[in-house]
């Protein structure tokens, strides 16, 4: 995957990581800025700040984060000030990456949190254009796939989505020998779509008694409960709960199922925040 992140930074403005809970976005990102010659600084975004003023300080305080790596820039990214009028801010940090050697990287982790200010404010500035000199990843659900629609059909941004993060046969094996190997590979990507944690879980999983294994599964359905579906609220956590027993899933059946005559709706918005659903 690191290969895949670095082809993205190395050819396109902007990189957009976008999949559902549980597909090691951030773990993907963090091993490859690890292995970086390249100035990477990381900002991981919470639930306030989709507050302009929030971000914008978020961004400026990830930005310093490049200070150790290249002393002139530093030091022109420690005077910005957060305060400012964005349109400043934005010019005075055009203007400062202009002194830059070479590129440098700013992730943003679970930059669905932005929400609108994806194409608003200092952070929606540097997504429409951003200087040369840095480049632009985001990492997050698929919701903000749609907030960046314009930059990827331009070609300014790629996308590295789901099919790109899950396991396949090679990186199931190498996960199961290293557990042991007493799981057929073949039948754990059967049943796990090639989820990364549900792999990981299911080699956990391999090297325990049966008693402990049963834990483990249980670890997974907590993982689920406390990572997905409480954040959906109650409504959408019990439509998800009974309908996805299906593999495929219309409009129509959504709505014999679960009784909600908005269950179009629901699915649209489950599909927008990557929520065990692709659209075919």
């Amino acid at each position: 995957m690191s290969a895949a992140i670095e082809a993205a930074v190395s050819g396109h403005r902007i990189s957009v990581i976008s999949a559902p809970s549980g597909h090691g976005k951030t773990r993907a990102a963090a091993e490859w800025a690890a292995r970086q010659p390249r100035p990477v600084a990381w900002l991981s975004l919470g639930p306030t700040d989709d507050d302009p003023a929030v971000l914008t300080s978020g961004v400026v305080t990830a930005l310093r984060g490049l200070l150790p790596a290249q002393q002139e820039l530093g030091e022109a990214l420690g005077r910005l000030d957060p305060g400012a009028e964005v349109n400043r801010l934005y010019n005075q940090i055009c203007r400062t990456f202009e002194q830059a050697r070479g590129v440098c990287v700013l992730v943003i982790d679970d930059a669905q949190r932005a929400a609108g200010q994806l194409g608003a404010g200092l952070l929606g500035m540097l997504v429409e254009e951003a200087p040369e000199s840095l480049r632009l990843v985001l990492l997050g659900t698929t919701a903000i796939e749609g907030w960046l629609a314009k930059q990827l059909l331009e070609g300014s941004a790629v996308q590295l989505a789901a099919q790109d993060l899950a396991f396949d046969r090679s990186e199931t094996e190498g996960l199961l020998k290293r557990f042991g190997g007493r799981l057929d590979a073949r039948e754990v990507l059967e049943d796990t779509q090639g989820w990364p944690i549900a792999v990981q879980v299911a080699a956990l999983a391999s090297q325990r008694p049966s008693p402990a294994q049963d834990s483990l599964e249980d670890l997974l359905r907590s993982y689920v409960q406390t990572q997905i579906l409480d954040g959906l609220g109650d409504s959408l956590a019990v439509f998800v709960l009974t309908t996805t027993v299906c593999t495929e899933l219309t409009a129509g059946l959504a709505t014999a199922m679960s009784g909600r005559q908005d269950a179009a709706a629901m699915l649209e918005e489950l599909v927008d925040r990557g929520i065990f659903l692709s659209r075919h």
